[in-house]
């Protein structure tokens, strides 16, 4: 297992090192802007910060590291900027070992072993594991999740799901089918049940402590996020598409030429309803009743997809007749052509608001005119 874990932080610092463009702006809004605010006294909050909608335990965790450098005068441009990165590589590193724990506590280790590789190479999972982003976190949680779910480790599932809940509501929802059938698996149900109710407002108070402390009044975040993205339905603001978009669009493009070992998995396995299928189907079928839709929210369960595609390669790569021998080739140019997919989405593409940011750094004095220089563009067209 720890040779596992220093391989896989070692891939995740390089995949961390090797993005150079942006995605979305939350990843420095609702999370390093943030944390510099907290350490360094200065830094702009976004509305969501003005009506307590995001948690404060996320940025925190950059905040800690932060306080590290200031107190060291570490605090250089460039350590403020990779120091997230790195720390980012760490989680998705655990998030990784905790997948193949998990394939291979249910299936074979080779299957397991063809999971995470499939998940490596998978483009937009590569392009965005590593990165501050809130969803990236909350994959690592979701993964952790379901560690202890295949481990029969009840209570520490039941206290981290909690937890992913008070960092990201939204991260229960893929936990809620795993949560069903622990339940109606368990040979006491009150006991379990009662746990839960314990861990639950245990975590739920700790999380209220630290939001209200860092808001300065009495703030219950998921309260408030879901009043304004279910209730009052205010998300749309950012746009809203079709049910079926995640099922004809997000979907297929996240998975890219993966989705070609879905299909045939899916259609394998018939009516047979895995853990991470259920995970999956339920995951789309909640986030396509809300009319406000993005790639990014079907992170959390793309290593579900992954578990499908490791067992397709797993069969393949040990079939022993001439079709199947034939299909193999098929399949590894479905996983090779996410390469080329994944380097440029890190390399080229939407690189223009940190390389915007690098020119105003270098050319940026103290005076009028570079004051001026920081509002050439609206909040959310930079970084």
């Amino acid at each position: 297992m720890n040779r596992l874990l220093i391989l896989f932080i070692v891939l995740r610092l390089l995949n961390a090192l090797l993005i150079q463009t942006s995605f979305v702006p939350d990843e420095y809004w609702q999370s390093l802007e943030v944390a510099h605010r907290i350490v360094f006294g200065y830094g702009h909050l976004t509305w969501e910060w003005h009506n307590g909608l995001r948690s404060y335990l996320f940025p925190l965790l950059f905040a800690l590291p932060y306080k590290i450098l200031e107190m060291f005068n570490l605090d250089f441009r460039f350590l403020i900027i990779l120091v997230p990165r790195l720390l980012m590589a760490l989680f998705a590193a655990v998030g990784d070992l905790c997948l193949y724990l998990s394939v291979a506590s249910s299936h074979r280790h080779a299957i397991a072993f063809w999971t995470v590789v499939s998940q490596y190479c998978s483009w937009f999972f590569f392009y965005t594991s590593t990165r501050s982003l809130i969803n990236s976190f909350e994959t690592t949680l979701v993964l952790i999740c379901f560690y202890f779910y295949r481990h029969r480790s009840q209570h520490s599932f039941i206290l981290m799901s909690f937890v992913a809940f008070v960092v990201r509501p939204t991260a229960v929802i893929p936990l809620i089918p795993l949560g069903v059938r622990l339940l109606l698996k368990s040979d006491d149900k009150k006991r379990l049940v009662g746990a839960g109710v314990v861990l639950g407002l245990a975590t739920l108070a700790v999380s209220t402590c630290v939001d209200s402390f860092m808001y300065g009044k009495l703030t219950l975040v998921p309260v408030n996020f879901f009043v304004f993205n279910v209730y009052s339905n205010m998300a749309t603001f950012y746009g809203s598409h079709a049910w079926h978009w995640y099922l004809t669009q997000g979907v297929p493009a996240i998975l890219g030429p993966y989705l070609l070992h879905v299909l045939i998995n899916y259609a394998r396995g018939g009516r047979r309803w895995t853990d991470t299928r259920l995970m999956t189907l339920w995951t789309v079928l909640v986030y396509s009743c809300l009319p406000h839709k993005e790639f990014r929210f079907l992170l959390p369960i793309l290593p579900c997809f992954f578990v499908e595609v490791g067992q397709v390669l797993y069969r393949v790569w040990n079939s022993k007749t001439r079709f199947q021998q034939a299909w193999l080739y098929v399949h590894w140019l479905a996983v090779i052509l996410n390469v080329p997919m994944a380097l440029y989405m890190c390399l080229i593409h939407q690189r223009g608001p940190l390389d915007v940011m690098d020119h105003l750094h270098a050319s940026a004095r103290p005076s009028t005119q570079a004051r001026s220089r920081r509002r050439v563009t609206w909040s959310h067209s930079t970084v």
